[in-house]
């Protein structure tokens, strides 16, 4: 008799920790390397000063930059109709703005599905945005950082991309 619920208990607890597990397999960082743990690797930034530093993506952005001068780039193919989250820290020296674009990987790189920025003071600050992926067939698409318009060292990390249920994706749209 104790065989019995003993193998009956682990199978209970099998089941709970399965049904525990799920929802934080669900929500896996979509993007590799989205710590900066292996450097740049998987990112490709323009031509500005920067480097990657303890896990953080450390940019030192001119005063007088172009409007697109200053990017980091992360190629990622999303599912159409798909419900995203993407969130991340973002810390600068001094007020700015700083855009977050999911687009097409070339010209005209037109926006398909987030295209957002947040006027920013001096400080850390914690984003997050859900959004619905748009790409056309074939299509390949990027995640697109913008620092141009953030003057100074602005320190980016915890970059996550993960599956958002529908719900939270049309209230991060509209709220």
């Amino acid at each position: 008799m104790i065989m019995e619920i003993t193998s009956r208990m682990k199978t209970i607890l099998l089941a709970i920790t399965l049904c525990l597990a799920l929802p934080l397999a669900a929500r896996a960082n979509l993007l590799e390397n989205g710590d900066f743990s292996r450097g740049k690797a998987g990112w490709r930034a323009t031509n500005f000063p920067h480097r990657v530093e303890r896990n953080r993506f450390v940019a030192e952005i001119p005063v007088k930059c172009g409007k697109f001068a200053a990017v980091l780039l992360r190629n990622v193919e999303l599912k159409r109709g798909t419900n995203y989250r993407l969130s991340f820290t973002v810390e600068c020296e001094n007020k700015g703005i700083f855009t977050v674009v999911y687009q097409q990987a070339t010209a005209p790189y037109t926006p398909r599905g987030l295209r957002t920025g947040w006027k920013l003071e001096a400080g850390v600050h914690k984003r997050s945005v859900d959004f619905v992926a748009e790409p056309r067939d074939g299509e390949h698409t990027r995640l697109t950082f913008n620092f141009s318009r953030l003057p100074g060292r602005a320190i980016l990390s915890e970059v996550r991309l993960e599956a958002a249920d529908a719900e939270s994706a049309v209230d991060g749209l509209y709220g």
